[in-house]
């Protein structure tokens, strides 16, 4: 036939006859791996072999005769495809010219391995690090995986299974968006393959939710002792390591000069080393940036340097922070010292306090009150600490004068659950007419109850401890009334009391054998309080400002998806068409991993805090920061896990591959 390239036709034959013979046939065609030539020859002429050599099976790969006339065909197909190089002719018909014409052709030595085989080893330790439940660490070997596709062009009959296997990788170290559309990838690629389906519908029903969460929380503290490492990094731990020479060097290199005498001198004056930087350092400075952050990590280091003993709102809470830790492990810890050691110990942080509270500098109580956090009771600890001290008569009078001098200061009605407490310890008919002040001083204000029932809790009298629960779930039912609150500090809801309450309730209930009558009301309460909140929860204020908060954290993250060498190796694999769609559902096999979440929470850098299954109440403010490290408070993060028991860890289903 006229304007038939018989030659053409015979390789297209031969290349045909090969891909059914290596079982290529049903991820491409011949007019498939034209089309590759036609896109790719300009841009890598042997992208087509690696690709399709790729798609071998080991067996294949065996018989050397097979392979060898494999990559012969497909070359010798591309030579006879027009190619924009030489204006739309064949490169045939380029060597057939340059010979007529007596040009020299150029020979091209490539040293290429085929198929590329370099991204396996990646897989393989990515695999690895995921049985072994480093998560954190295959999302990383994932994508080195990914990179090494990219860069040697290949791919993989079972380049599904890759994308799903990162894609659990992915999920459960903080990147959900990109687990997700790994497992749509792995989907499109092969809609048989099932474990991805089952993958995606579990994520859907929130089976994973938990686990996914602590990824998070971890890759964020991940994130942060990355940053730490970095030798250009400063923390205040670091400059206050430094020598004072440094540190007035590096003062000096932004303009900031210093006079020991004048610190000093200023120093006496104010309550804490923040001032000391805006009084003095910040108005001479001629910088900007991270370097900002040096100039109050300098004050605080030569603070120390230069005036150790002059009082400071950081010195006292770091001084307050160590004995309520103190007294909270030792109250853990039952008996592990003796009531000697214990009340010497305790006697020398109370001796080192009063020098704080009793301080002559202008308004310091009130200052360190103001420099806590709002949403914490700014005097939690030291109602814990000051409360621990009233079983030792020697110290009992001292600390009603602390207490007293408090109530002046900075009036706060803990302070008189303090003196509730100590007339209770003496059997004092006066602790009722001043608990009786206080509800009606403070008609909305819980907490004293909570505390006290805390004591009688500790002393096994729950017919007491039940009486002061019962009351704080009445104040809050007031409080919910009115829907007010009568604090300076800032609660986020009732509903958080409530359960608080409730829960604790419960156990007391428990514990003293209560008639079923008492609890099955309890119960009833709680569940009309639990569909409250739901409700609450679910109003279209708190629902907007969430849906804006998800909204941006999801762009962050799809940002994130777009640039990762996953997602652009999936864009880059949909230009070549390959048919990776099996005849029938895959049925896979699974490893089910045990993951622990207190694996995750022992990671906090914290002073030596064991959190395990304990209950918190006593060791850890409501109102104080989340041990997990999420950045909420405890009542609204883990308070109401750590009230029950901790599982015995979550299975989550990898593909065993």
């Amino acid at each position: 036939m006229i304007g038939v390239n018989n030659e053409l036709v015979d390789i297209e034959k031969r290349l045909s006859d090969l891909l059914q013979q290596c079982n290529l046939d049903p991820f491409v065609s011949v007019d498939t791996l034209k089309r590759w030539m036609k896109d790719m020859n300009d841009e890598d002429p042997m992208t087509s072999v690696k690709m399709l050599t790729g798609l071998l099976d080991k067996e294949k790969l065996v018989d050397k005769d097979l392979f060898e006339n494999l990559i012969k065909t497909i070359i010798g197909l591309s030579h006879h495809l027009p190619s924009q190089k030489f204006n739309g002719k064949t490169f045939s018909d380029e060597l057939k010219r340059r010979e007529k014409q007596g040009e020299p052709s150029s020979t091209y030595i490539t040293d290429i391995t085929l198929p590329p085989m370099e991204w396996i080893d990646y897989y393989h330790k990515a695999m690895y690090t995921m049985n072994k439940q480093d998560f954190f660490q295959a999302s990383k070997e994932f994508e080195k995986t990914f990179e090494k596709l990219l860069e040697t062009k290949t791919t993989n009959q079972d380049i599904y299974r890759v994308f799903c296997n990162a894609g659990s990788s992915y999920l459960f170290s903080g990147k959900p968006v990109l687990g997700v559309q790994c497992f749509e990838a792995a989907l499109e690629l092969n809609p048989q393959y099932t474990f991805a389906s089952e993958q995606l519908q579990k994520y859907q029903r929130g089976d994973f939710d938990e686990i996914i969460k602590l990824g998070i929380l971890t890759e964020i503290k991940n994130n942060f002792e990355e940053w730490n490492k970095r030798p250009d990094y400063l923390n205040l731990d670091i400059v206050m390591k430094w020598p004072e020479k440094k540190i007035l060097n590096k003062l000096n290199s932004f303009g900031v000069t210093v006079d020991k005498i004048e610190l000093t001198k200023v120093a006496n004056t104010l309550n804490q080393p923040e001032d000391l930087a805006k009084k003095l350092f910040y108005p001479q400075a001629n910088m900007t940036g991270k370097d900002d952050d040096f100039i109050w990590m300098a004050a605080y280091a030569l603070w120390d340097i230069y005036c150790p003993d002059e009082l400071s709102i950081s010195g006292f809470n770091d001084v307050l922070h160590e004995a309520f830790i103190f007294v909270s492990d030792e109250k853990n810890k039952r008996n592990t010292i003796t009531k000697e050691s214990f009340e010497k110990t305790c006697a020398n942080y109370f001796k080192r306090l009063q020098t704080y509270i009793f301080s002559d500098k202008k308004d310091f109580l009130k200052e360190w009150k103001n420099t806590i956090d709002i949403d914490m009771d700014p005097c939690y600890e030291l109602n814990i600490f000051l409360t621990s001290l009233l079983t030792n008569p020697n110290l009992e009078k001292d600390v009603l004068e602390v207490v007293h001098h408090l109530k002046k200061q900075i009036p706060h009605p803990t302070w008189i659950g303090i003196e509730i407490i100590r007339n209770i310890i003496h059997n004092n008919p006066q602790s009722n007419e001043l608990y009786k002040e206080l509800k009606c001083n403070h008609p909305f204000y819980c907490y004293v109850a909570c505390d006290i029932a805390q004591y009688y809790l500790e002393k096994k009298d729950y017919l007491h401890t039940e009486f002061y629960l019962t009351d704080a779930l009445e104040i809050i039912d007031s409080r919910a009334e009115k829907n007010k609150l009568s604090l300076d500090t800032t609660e986020t809801t009732i509903y958080d009391d409530y359960i608080n309450v409730i829960n604790l309730l419960e156990e007391v209930l428990e514990k003293s054998n209560a008639d079923s009558k008492k609890k099955k009301l309890l119960k009833t309460k709680k569940q009309t309080v639990e569909k409250k909140l739901n409700i609450y929860s679910k109003s279209p204020k708190i629902e907007k400002i969430d849906n804006a908060m998800n909204e941006l954290f999801t762009k962050v993250e799809i940002d994130q998806a777009e640039k990762s060498n996953a997602i652009q190796y999936y864009n880059y694999l949909k230009k070549f068409d390959i048919n990776f769609e099996t005849k029938e559902p895959i049925k896979t096999t699974e490893t089910y991993l045990k993951i622990h979440p207190e694996s995750y929470l022992k990671s906090r850098n914290s002073k030596g805090e064991n959190h395990s299954n304990e209950k918190f109440r006593s060791k850890i403010g409501r109102n104080d920061p989340c041990y997990c490290g999420s950045g909420k408070k405890y009542k609204k993060c883990c308070l109401e896990r750590d009230r029950k028991k901790i599982g015995q860890g979550r299975k989550i289903p990898v593909e065993h591959r």
